[in-house]
């Protein structure tokens, strides 16, 4: 329902589609737990909005037409933890160097050492990692020596 150009969802329609019973889901958008969001369309989607509710486990959203009809449309994927670790990771990396171009000189001849060492133990006998490891170290040891 539309009223003074905000958009009003009744909370026993909303809290099921955030798990949430309507007490919670009243809490939880006083405490700023769950927010919502509003898009408005432009080009081909102009006269559209989207509305999307977020909790800390789901996400609820619905799309409104010019002439007030509202349907409920998948959620947009929100950025998973993997990916937020993953870049946090990288950028912690880049801090310990002064520019990209030595991080980059790092991890090329980390890569070279750590496939030099690096010997799949898990498809190998022990006998043979142990010798393929021993050779390895041969070979490391004649490298600096020379």
């Amino acid at each position: 329902m539309r009223e003074d150009d905000q958009f009003l969802i009744s909370p026993d329609y909303l809290a099921p589609r955030l798990g949430m019973d309507v007490e919670t889901l009243q809490a939880a958008m006083q405490s700023g737990e769950v927010v919502s969001q509003s898009e408005s369309g432009t080009g081909a989607d102009a006269g559209k909005t989207r509305l999307i509710m977020r909790s800390n486990t789901r996400v609820w959203a619905a799309e409104i037409t010019a002439d007030g009809t509202a349907h409920e449309i998948p959620a947009p994927r929100a950025v998973t933890k993997a990916a937020t670790a993953s870049s946090a990771l990288r950028e912690r990396a880049m801090q310990r160097f002064k520019t990209e171009a030595t991080l980059q000189k790092f991890v090329s001849y980390h890569s070279q050492v750590y496939n030099h060492f690096n010997h799949e133990r898990h498809l190998e006998t022990r006998q043979t990692y142990k010798q393929k490891r021993s050779a390895a170290l041969v070979e490391w040891y004649q490298l600096f020596v020379a």
